[in-house]
């Protein structure tokens, strides 16, 4: 299965493998499969991806974590899990509740914005995983910006309901 793909370095399709758990790395060029990573198990669902901020950013719908995935020549790096906090309102575990939906960054291309099952203006500092409100004591945000769960238009930036 496949649900959320991006394009990342080095002419890589970075692939997000749904219930699997699972991320791929496919030459974007003849479509092998390069690596396949095993991102969660149980209850999961690696929905969404953004490359940015030192790699690739996997949303996992069913848990409270980004997974990342440097994005180096070899694509042999292992995933790592990183848990969400901060204002970020936890998904009970199980699956029945959808969590982390879409994601990408901001103009700026530094925190990573996460879409939630709920709107809200929030985002999450790279690195950290804390989420708080996205526009509070920022410049205003001038560009537009289209992402799986998220439209950034002049001021808006709000969570799309999926």
């Amino acid at each position: 299965m496949s649900v959320g793909l991006k394009l990342g370095p080095y002419g890589r399709l970075l692939v997000a493998g749904g219930a699997s758990g699972q991320i791929r790395v496919v030459d974007a060029g003849d479509g092998r499969v390069l690596a396949t990573h095993q991102a969660a198990t149980g209850a999961a669902f690696v929905n969404d991806a953004v490359v940015g901020c030192g790699g690739a950013w996997f949303t996992d719908s069913f848990a409270d974590v980004l997974h990342f995935l440097p994005t180096g020549r070899e694509p042999t790096a292992a995933p790592r899990a990183l848990r969400l906090g901060g204002e970020w309102d936890p998904v009970p575990p199980g699956g029945e509740y959808w969590g982390a939906n879409g994601i990408e960054r901001t103009p700026d291309g530094r925190p990573l914005r996460p879409a939630y099952h709920r709107p809200a203006l929030r985002r999450t500092d790279d690195g950290r995983g804390v989420r708080r409100p996205a526009l509070r004591g920022q410049r205003p945000l001038r560009r537009r910006l289209v992402g799986s769960g998220h439209r950034l238009d002049g001021r808006q930036l709000p969570d799309v309901m999926a």
